[in-house]
């Protein structure tokens, strides 16, 4: 039992990492906030079902949203209500039936701030709030991804969407996404560049590029620019160029990303850092291991290639492109944690990737128990694996790899709601971030 002065917790930051293909670990980011604490998950949020008749099938709709939930991945609500009782939550008693709130474990480690924090309920249970904003479930939802709870009581209950950059004011010139590479949210220019932060003194050393031809370029602050936020301006005493800074840290771009999401300055200098706004929870024993063709891949702790199932029409293309085709959760619920997407025989070629007993879910990863209660880790919905056919990090021989399904069934050769042409296949594809 907690007592009345507990206020807050700040989750301790540090910097992700990446793994160099010799297996070196670098650091990509300077210290962001976690983007959420042990035992909440975010989750897509939307209409996609699964049938359990035509299982490598469902619905193409894409789920566009993101939404905090519990461990388990059921949606989190705030209160409008709580608004005018700050700290405090004003759903008790038969309120509180119809919305669990979402409590916090006993041992959780305590700190004085940030924007994750914990209020006391009336009975002295300790319950998570996001930007002081108490937490609840509700008791309709009985799927991942519903938000049947979305709007009731006149609009006064509102899903916990996961939105980092909803609360932050940004120059016109800049705007916020995700980089996979980096693993969390960060600023962008606006031509959809990352932005990269130097933690060094520019009046003494400037951003190093090694033996690459490349070029560290500062973001210019227009003249009539003010100092916003955590943004503010750094003048260059050579020649007066007034330059965007972000925490105090001057932004730069870097001359080698070409495309929009992907930071190919990380570990060029080791001073200089992705600008991350919030980094996202990674496991013990996952590391991120580059590859020649794919770019950076999700790995095991011996940098082995992390795989997930996913189901798909045949003479659709896309998979074999870099991170191929983007994930969709309810398939991997779906497919990649039942016997059907992986049986007994195959799990004697394809290892399912085991979660400690300590471990607890986070941000966009799960754990889920086999048949055999075995814990299983699950990244986006997707349950994950290693094939025992690569032989050394970087290895990507089980991609792209596919079982058709032949049956007279019509029904079982095409997907629906949307029937295709193509041979339906279960195929296994690299886990990217």
């Amino acid at each position: 039992m907690r007592t009345a002065n507990i206020l807050s917790v700040l989750f301790m930051v540090g910097c992700s990492s990446v793994d160099l293909p010799q297996g070196v670990e670098t650091r990509s980011t300077y210290s962001a906030p976690m983007a959420t604490p042990l035992g909440v998950t975010v989750q897509a949020v939307g209409k996609e079902f699964y049938n359990a008749e035509t299982p490598a099938f469902l619905s193409f709709s894409m789920q566009k949203s993101y939404a905090f939930a519990d461990a388990k991945g059921m949606t989190l609500y705030t209160y409008d209500k709580d608004q005018k009782n700050p700290g405090k939550s004003t759903c008790a008693e038969q309120c509180a039936d119809q919305w669990p709130p979402l409590l916090a474990p006993d041992d959780v480690a305590l700190e004085p701030e940030g924007v994750w924090s914990l209020i006391m309920r009336e009975d002295g249970s300790a319950q998570w709030a996001y930007r002081n904003m108490p937490l609840y479930r509700y008791a309709k939802d009985t799927l991942v991804g519903h938000d049947l709870g979305r709007g009731l009581e006149a609009g006064s209950w509102q899903v916990a969407s996961f939105d980092p950059a909803a609360h932050i004011t940004l120059p016109a010139s800049m705007h916020v996404e995700e980089v996979p590479d980096a693993l969390g949210q960060a600023l962008f220019n606006e031509n959809g560049r990352v932005l990269y932060a130097y933690e060094g003194d520019l009046a003494i050393s400037k951003p190093r590029c090694g033996a690459l031809a490349c070029q560290w370029t500062p973001v210019p602050a227009p003249l009539l620019a003010a100092p916003l936020g955590d943004f503010s301006i750094v003048t260059s005493a050579a020649d007066q160029t007034r330059q965007w800074a972000y925490k105090e840290q001057p932004l730069f771009t870097f001359s080698g990303d070409f495309e929009s999401g992907y930071a190919a300055g990380i570990g060029i200098d080791e001073k200089m850092r992705v600008a991350l706004l919030t980094r996202y929870f990674k496991p013990p024993g996952v590391t991120l291991q580059s590859t020649k063709s794919q770019g950076k891949i999700l790995a095991n702790s011996r940098g082995m290639a992390l795989y997930r199932r996913d189901s798909w029409a045949f003479q659709q293309g896309g998979h074999g492109i870099r991170r191929g085709v983007p994930p969709r959760p309810v398939v991997g619920r779906g497919i990649g944690t039942s016997m059907q997407g992986c049986d007994d025989d195959c799990q004697r070629v394809w290892i399912p990737f085991k979660a400690s007993e300590g471990d607890q879910a986070s941000g966009f990863w799960q754990i889920t128990s086999r048949d055999d209660g075995t814990r299983q880790w699950v990244y986006k919905g997707y349950a994950l694996y290693t094939y025992a056919g690569d032989q050394k990090p970087g290895d990507l021989l089980g991609t792209d790899q596919y079982d058709f399904i032949i049956s007279l069934d019509a029904k079982k050769q095409t997907s629906y709601p949307a029937p295709h042409h193509g041979m339906g296949a279960l195929a296994w594809l690299y886990a990217f971030p």
